[in-house]
């Protein structure tokens, strides 16, 4: 309980510092940052599945993390990640409704198509270290992801990790 509790305060302030619980969030400055930064990010809603699951699909081939480097900076990255990440959770929230009890909700599918990938073009330390230190704020701060591994007990049967959905 108390990690969890930690873990919650943790994202609260993150959230507070991040401004993601403004209604004042698409500013002018903001949608500048997010169409720089679009035609570099993998990914997207494709699709809504029967009992109203987003289906994204991440296509990482074209993806060049030397270019994104010098192209757009961490904090832009950041910036873009987190309005992806708001928008997933928002399709959540209106595909489940408030009154879903959490072992019904539906979440995301995820589908990561690691065609075209290749030593060559992918690895760049320095751009895959940014790229992974932004997308773990994903699994420290995103709801979900709270909820999960953090904030429910693990009682009989429920292995690590497990979602119930």
């Amino acid at each position: 309980v108390r990690a969890a509790a930690a873990a919650l305060r943790d994202t609260l302030r993150f959230r507070a510092e991040h401004s993601l619980d403004d209604s004042g969030a698409g500013s002018h400055a903001r949608k500048m940052v997010l169409a720089k930064v679009a035609p570099h990010w993998p990914g997207g809603l494709v699709t809504s599945i029967a009992g109203g699951s987003g289906v994204y699909y991440f296509g990482y081939g074209p993806l060049r993390p030397r270019k994104l480097m010098r192209d757009i900076s961490e904090s832009e990255l950041r910036t873009f990640y987190l309005h992806f990440v708001e928008g997933m959770l928002a399709h959540m929230n209106a595909a489940n409704g408030r009154a879903c009890p959490t072992e019904r909700w539906a979440g995301p599918v995820e589908v990561h198509d690691l065609r075209g990938i290749s030593l060559s073009t992918h690895f760049y330390p320095p751009g895959l270290a940014m790229l992974a230190r932004v997308l773990s704020l994903g699994q420290r701060h995103v709801p979900d992801n709270l909820r999960k591994e953090r904030g429910r007990g693990r009682g009989k049967g429920r292995r690590r990790g497990n979602a119930s959905r």
